[in-house]
């Protein structure tokens, strides 16, 4: 959701309200379970894809990027987001792992647990959504957190 706001404005109220509405919309969308957040994730690209020439005209307008290159990078993000729709299931799954000879006895379940992710802008589509795909792939509340320059985009779950 954009919020319409200059980041740089934004109180730590603003912030807690925005991390507690994404706490709330994480617990709607696990809740959905994992084939139907992977069929939203696979229309969000399809709807992404269908405006891939506004895309690249935003990137290459915002960045200064040649138009080639921002479309390069839309593709990327749909390449992206389909592997996190396929994907997310079988790479975060519960499953088993060897528990090592000192624990013979006992099982390793690994959990994934996604916490933060942050990355350069210098990919101001694939880089934030690189990070936001696979957090919407798994179930739990994400928020994005617009930096109040363009240096460093980060990606919350709790």
């Amino acid at each position: 959701m954009t919020t319409g706001t200059n980041p740089a404005e934004q109180t730590i109220e603003d912030i807690r309200a925005a991390v507690a509405r994404a706490r709330s919309a994480g617990r709607s969308w696990a809740a959905l379970g994992a084939r139907e957040r992977r069929t939203w994730l696979l229309r969000w690209k399809r709807e992404l894809a269908c405006r891939t020439d506004e895309f690249d005209q935003v990137i290459a307008s915002e960045t200064g990027k040649p138009v080639h290159d921002a479309r390069a990078e839309v593709l990327l993000t749909l390449v992206h987001l389909g592997w996190a729709a396929r994907n997310a299931r079988l790479v975060l799954g519960r499953r088993r792992v060897p528990s090592g000879l000192l624990s013979v006895h006992q099982r390793a379940l690994p959990a994934y647990r996604p916490l933060g992710v942050s990355g350069p802008w210098n990919y101001p589509l694939h880089t934030p959504m690189g990070s936001i795909n696979y957090a919407l792939a798994w179930p739990g509340p994400s928020s994005w957190a617009e930096a109040a320059r363009p240096v460093l985009r980060t990606v919350t779950r709790r």
